[in-house]
């Protein structure tokens, strides 16, 4: 009876204990994963899915971490094209937004009061006359908002590359490595600004004023020389890419082809953007107005103007024009009437 009992006790305990394995076992399994792992289909009866990559896996190795568009691209070819997105993304937008906001607050007019439109008039002429007698050229300041103001204009053909991708057009290869090639072209064009950049400034009693002059000048000219390289670097990656732009089938379908689309895409995903008629409309809209503007630049402005930044320009310049927009409000002083 005593060996009856026991059996009965030992056959009960293995059933328990079997359900018990039953069902901790899938959590053990996945408990133990690290990120390194690769999830593959673990037999269990409820449907378990892998987990979605963090934010910083995503940030760090997104070639990696996201599937491919098209399952035969070249990993090498993926991990190129992400290095080049994310190397756009700190210094063709991050940097020079910090640049932008710096050289604005720098020169933001003084003594106004909310009511800049009547003042600024009179504050710039203040500070010019300040200038003519403290130091032999313009706030280094005012030069960086100059050239920030230029490169903007410029590399908003950086934006319409990523609309185009979106929409999958075979036409943003070329339009991207022209945006690159315009980049390293508006960074170096003024002749006037550059030696404003590089001729020592008299010191101003050593003020809090001159020593953050000195710092933005610092911050411009060290960014300028990372972004000229990485933008030059761009233009050679993409050389050879651009024989999508001729190819017959869709980007989507080439191996080779494909991963400039992955960037983009994502990128707008994030956001809630997709391929739509409204935004063919825009994309091309500001194509149009991108062509029209370098064509007025390089026929009209340039010749009378040459490399001259501070040279005064046509009436109309001063009011459809960024750097108009900046004079009105008091931010940048006159032009040179010579």
């Amino acid at each position: 009876m005593l060996q009856t009992s026991f059996t009965q006790f030992s056959h009960g305990s293995l059933l328990a204990s079997d359900r018990l394995l039953k069902f901790i076992a899938p959590v053990s399994t996945t408990a133990f994963l690290d990120s390194t792992t690769p999830i593959i289909a673990i037999a269990d009866n409820n449907d378990i899915t892998a987990p979605h990559p963090s934010a910083l896996d995503i940030l760090l190795s997104p070639d990696t971490v996201l599937a491919p568009i098209n399952a035969a691209s070249e990993p090498w070819v993926r991990s190129l094209v992400w290095f080049d997105f994310k190397v756009a993304v700190a210094f063709f937008v991050v940097a020079p937004l910090i640049l932008l906001s710096w050289a604005v607050v720098a020169r933001i007019p003084p003594n106004n009061d909310g009511n800049i439109n009547n003042n600024v008039a009179a504050d710039n002429k203040s500070i010019k006359r300040k200038l003519d007698t403290t130091q032999s050229s313009p706030p280094v300041a005012e030069t960086v908002l100059r050239y920030m103001t230029s490169y903007w204009q410029a590399s908003s053909l950086l934006l319409l590359t990523l609309t185009l991708d979106i929409q999958e057009k075979s036409i943003c290869v070329v339009v991207g490595l022209l945006a690159q090639a315009m980049i390293v072209a508006s960074l170096w064009w003024w002749e006037d600004l550059n030696e404003e950049l590089a001729e020592p400034k008299e010191e101003v009693a050593a003020s809090s004023d001159s020593n953050d002059d000195d710092s933005i000048g610092n911050a411009f000219v060290l960014w300028r020389n990372v972004a000229t390289l990485a933008a030059s670097t761009g233009v050679i990656i993409q050389v050879p890419f651009q024989s999508c732009v001729s190819s017959s089938s869709p980007l989507v379908d080439s191996p080779w082809c494909a991963p400039w689309l992955e960037p983009p895409t994502f990128a707008a995903g994030q956001i809630g953007v997709g391929a739509s008629p409204a935004l063919e409309i825009l994309t091309f809209s500001g194509l149009a107005l991108y062509t029209v503007v370098l064509v007025y630049y390089v026929l009209v402005l340039i010749p009378s103007v040459g490399r001259r930044g501070r040279a005064a320009r046509p009436d109309i310049m001063n009011v459809v024009s960024p750097v108009g927009a900046w004079r009105m409000m008091g931010f940048l002083e006159d032009q040179n009437t010579e």
